[in-house]
């Protein structure tokens, strides 16, 4: 698992855009690396540098199959 450090007054939701860069979706992925850092929960939007941060690996979205209505 990858680890980042955060910047001063960085919120979390720029540090998976940083992180994982813009084609993941932002909500899923803030919702990961909060289930695996406990610790950000005590801090407000703004997080203060130096901060490490376990970084979790996402699952690639699968296309969703189309669905036949009629036969």
């Amino acid at each position: 698992m990858a680890e980042e450090i955060t910047r001063d007054a960085e919120r979390i939701d720029q540090l998976c855009d940083r992180h994982y860069g813009e084609n993941v979706d932002l909500g899923s992925a803030i919702g990961h690396v909060l289930l695996h850092n406990p610790h950000l929960h005590g801090y407000d939007a703004e997080m203060p540098a130096g901060l490490k941060v376990e970084m979790p690996e996402l699952e690639e979205e699968k296309e969703a199959e189309p669905i036949r209505v009629w036969s």
